[in-house]
């Protein structure tokens, strides 16, 4: 009976010291979890980061934009980058970034590229007082040559031709000994303005209408090209246009001539979908049999958000296709003032011959850029390429009198 007083004096004795340390605990934590958090807080973060590449591929060069992370000892000084960076990288182009969120402190002093074969490598020499290696986060930019890129469409065309499946391709060719993974890419179809600030294009300035971004990331594997789908659309529905152009033999003497400017039909549509860049395009045609069959090759203008593309109708599809214009044209007067100065005055008459209405674009092609409209009948219109040019939506049986005076000059 003895022994029982003594054992339950124990065990309400060890009771209370438990209920202690629980109260302990939850006011303060225990002594060995405060020095676990401590031992904690001490720890360099070693966790490993995935390496992020950002990449603006210009058609001059590079610029890469690396995130990844650099181990720096305690007591080596010297640090190699372990990401090798292309042969071509301009060497006065790297710059490098070091975090300094840190459990001590870590100051840059220099770095060295080294020439390794068909590579560089990058040492980096740092001060700091760590205790232990730590995994330092660093965002790396430098600029480089070896990469280069172009676009081109692949088209189908519908066999009663009202419609249109188009493809826009980027090939990106890497010449360099360096794969990028993973990359977030934006192509430029401008040079990068590296350049002296005065000779910078002022078209650099518009960005958004030269630039291409990939809306996925993509690996570009060394000493490779990588075709990179970029648009894809189906059913685009095709309007029908007849094309005039007055450039050419039409801007020299032609008072005595009775050559007749011809009209193209053209196929075109309005872009929906976004920036096209200028790319050739390779035309094929649908057949009953699901069979396509090689129409031709031609370019694609750069085109806008929601302007207007078109190309020249195939002329074997406009067999039987009677073109509803009926066109005169007339050189009334040819005057050339000084060796570089022309003037002639013209007389245009289009009439639709056909039952539906018809859409006529007319158009001045000067030779480089060097001309004007000096006065007209009916006011033109000039693109952002100084292309003069009317429209005409011409109803069944109407006929269309158009007079201009053009000026051309040359250099």
């Amino acid at each position: 009976m003895k022994n029982n007083h003594i054992f339950n004096i124990a065990l309400l004795s060890t009771t209370l010291l438990s209920a202690e340390a629980l109260v302990a605990d939850a006011t303060q934590g225990t002594p060995s979890k405060i020095q676990k958090k401590k031992r904690d807080l001490q720890k360099p973060d070693l966790e490993e980061k995935t390496d992020s590449c950002a990449m603006e591929l210009y058609t001059d060069c590079a610029t890469v934009e690396l995130k990844t992370q650099v181990p720096i000892s305690p007591t080596q000084k010297t640090t190699h980058i372990t990401q090798s960076f292309p042969q071509h990288m301009w060497d006065d182009s790297f710059h490098m970034l070091l975090n300094k969120n840190l459990m001590g402190s870590l100051h840059m002093l220099d770095f060295n590229i080294h020439h390794n074969h068909d590579k560089k490598d990058v040492f980096i020499n740092t001060d700091n007082n760590f205790d232990v290696v730590q995994k330092v986060d660093a965002d790396i930019t430098y600029t480089t040559e070896g990469l280069s890129w172009q676009p081109f469409y692949t088209a189908d065309l519908s066999t009663d031709c009202k419609s249109l499946n188009l493809n826009c391709w980027f090939t990106v060719h890497n010449e360099t000994s360096t794969s990028f993974d993973n990359v977030h890419l934006k192509l430029f179809d401008r040079d990068s303005g590296f350049k002296l600030v005065e000779d910078v294009p002022p078209a650099f300035e518009k960005r958004s209408k030269n630039l291409f971004p990939i809306p996925r990331h993509v690996t570009l594997p060394s000493k490779q090209k990588k075709r990179i789908m970029w648009l894809q659309a189906s059913n685009i529905p095709l309007k029908k246009e007849y094309v005039l152009s007055l450039g050419g033999v039409f801007l020299t003497d032609m008072t005595n001539s009775d050559t007749v400017p011809r009209v193209d039909t053209q196929l075109s549509w309005i872009n929906t979908f976004k920036n096209l860049p200028l790319a050739p395009v390779t035309l094929y045609q649908e057949s009953e049999t699901d069979h396509k069959s090689p129409l031709m090759k031609t370019i694609f203008k750069k085109t806008e958000l929601n302007m207007p593309v078109s190309f020249r109708m195939p002329a074997h599809l406009q067999n039987g296709d009677e073109q509803p214009i009926q066109v005169s044209y007339e050189q009334t007067e040819f005057q050339k003032f000084t060796v570089k100065l022309t003037e002639t005055v013209n007389r245009l008459t289009l009439k639709n011959t056909k039952a539906d209405p018809v859409t006529v674009k007319v158009c001045v092609d000067f030779p480089l850029k060097s001309g004007m409209i000096v006065r007209d009948s009916i006011p033109h219109q000039t693109d952002g390429h100084k292309k003069r040019y009317w429209i005409f939506n011409i109803q069944p049986g109407e006929k269309i009198d158009l007079k201009y005076r053009a000026r051309v000059t040359s250099n």
